[in-house]
């Protein structure tokens, strides 16, 4: 049986629990190598096709969080169908402690890539140093299972999870007309246990002052009222006129 929260809200995990979620994460990797990407805007329909009934479940669980209770102090946004349309991103290689990776395949809107291919341009031109996307859109689902995966990630530490992955209705990368990027360098800062390493790049040093040029604003700066841990990579493509999306 899976392990039932204490309370309307709240997410404990059992051991159990701990088995069950390391089982579906190990499926899903193995599903985004056979996916080119696709796993990030995957529907429901096609995850039962990968998770038993139990693993659902867990993923099902997620979504009945309640944020505040880990205290996000921020709005619930929307939890949206997959948009039919969306542009194929490739994979780029970057190295990591020297070891060579590639970033995974993304889907996203035209919008928001049309702005980060002008942002990465000038941030090129004027550093030398390439933007990469690490994460961009996702749909519910699979932002569920990013939950899942820092969860584990942080030793199934729930409080200190909250503070990083949203859930889904509550992420900036499940609203596809203002779409946050999850950004990233080819000596593939932000890592992904000290993230916030990323704030010591020159590339975060170049966003900073740059990318509202191009419609994107941080949205986790530090002590930002969202109850959010400060997140450098984080941007949010705000299309113009739209400026009532903006976080100060």
């Amino acid at each position: 049986m899976i392990h039932s929260p204490r309370s309307a809200g709240e997410f404990t995990v059992s051991k159990h629990d701990k088995e069950t979620i390391t089982n579906l994460l190990a499926k899903t990797d193995e599903a985004q190598r056979q996916m080119d990407g696709r796993l990030a805007v995957i529907t429901r329909t096609a995850l039962a096709d990968i998770l038993d009934h139990k693993e659902l479940e867990v993923v099902d669980r997620v979504y009945h969080i309640d944020p505040p209770r880990y205290g996000f102090k921020g709005p619930r946004l929307t939890v949206e169908p997959v948009p039919d349309k969306l542009v194929r991103v490739p994979p780029h290689p970057y190295t990591y402690q020297g070891e060579n990776y590639l970033t995974d395949t993304q889907y996203l809107p035209e919008p928001p890539y049309e702005a980060y291919l002008r942002m990465a341009q000038a941030a090129l031109e004027e550093t030398g140093r390439k933007l990469l996307i690490n994460s961009s859109y996702r749909s519910p689902d699979y932002q569920a299972l990013t939950f899942l995966t820092i969860l584990a990630l942080y030793d199934f530490n729930v409080p200190k999870t909250a503070q990083r992955a949203a859930i889904p209705g509550y992420s900036e990368h499940g609203t596809p007309s203002s779409l946050a990027l999850d950004l990233q360098n080819v000596d593939g800062l932000p890592s992904d246990k000290t993230p916030q390493d990323f704030e010591g790049t020159e590339e975060y040093n170049w966003l900073v002052p740059n990318a509202g040029q191009y419609n994107f604003s941080m949205s986790y700066p530090r002590d930002n009222p969202h109850g959010v841990m400060f997140e450098p990579w984080h941007w949010r493509h705000v299309p113009s006129g739209d400026a009532q999306f903006q976080l100060q």
